[in-house]
């Protein structure tokens, strides 16, 4: 679903940002993004169907990145410079970044805020069994009740319980697509900024990271924090690295 954070004409290219795991937008849903980059920055927000209370989130990866790339189309942004995403919603950038190069479309930046240092995904549909789709459903409503706090704003009220039941349906059906997902080599760049562990697991040569998906240019920053900083305290840190890598790519 698409939210258009900032959907300004202008000469700099426009910047995506996806949602996490969850399939909800960080940063108070993206809108912390345009004071810090300005009005002439052009910005839109990717969400998860399904918070509505009447939609449903796409059953894949792939399927979720064509329907996100045609809203952006259709809002005049179909070919986003940048594509930034948070936590697991990395496959959904790197899969949409895939889709528009198979298009013949310039490939996007593509940055990535604090993967997981394992990338998940490569399961099969006979694993992701109904005892596994009850575990991810209690496990979304217990952390949807805890994120209001790091992420800002929620696309639903956490306290009306027919509500959260069909946010944590939604978010469960958003992992099982991130299980199903196996993240293919990218040839474009990449830019990571990653917490403690995570960003030594990235950086590994024998690692998933480096041997399946970073075929292109990549840089890697670290930062010593835990991973629900990088929303809070270290928000303005992350969003001056993001600039500071979208200024870089327009020099180059």
């Amino acid at each position: 679903m698409l939210m258009p954070i900032q959907p300004v004409r202008s000469s700099k290219p426009a910047l995506a940002l996806v949602h996490g795991q969850m399939g909800i937008l960080a940063y108070d849903r993206g809108r912390r993004l345009a004071p810090h980059f300005g009005p002439d920055q052009p910005i839109y927000g990717l969400e998860a169907r399904g918070f509505d209370g009447v939609s449903v989130p796409a059953k894949t990866v792939e399927q979720a990145s064509r329907e996100y790339l045609a809203e952006l189309a259709a809002a005049g942004a179909a070919h986003p410079g940048i594509v930034a995403a948070v936590c697991e919603g990395y496959v959904f950038a790197l899969e949409m970044a895939q889709q528009l190069a198979a298009a013949g479309a310039p490939a996007p930046l593509v940055l990535l805020i604090d993967p997981p240092g394992y990338p998940p995904g490569g399961a099969t549909e006979e694993q992701l069994t109904p005892e596994v789709a009850s575990h991810y459903r209690d496990h979304a409503r217990q952390w949807l009740k805890d994120a209001i706090e790091r992420l800002g704003e929620l696309p639903f009220d956490v306290g009306d319980p027919r509500q959260l039941d069909w946010a944590a349906e939604t978010a469960m059906k958003v992992l099982l697509s991130i299980c199903l997902y196996a993240a293919q080599p990218y040839p474009g760049t990449i830019d990571i900024i990653a917490t403690g562990d995570r960003a030594t697991q990235i950086k590994r040569a024998d690692w998933p990271w480096r041997r399946r998906i970073l075929a292109g240019p990549w840089t890697l920053t670290k930062l010593d924090c835990e991973h629900g900083d990088v929303f809070l305290d270290y928000a303005a840190v992350v969003f001056d690295w993001m600039k500071l890598r979208m200024q870089i790519a327009e020099t180059v």
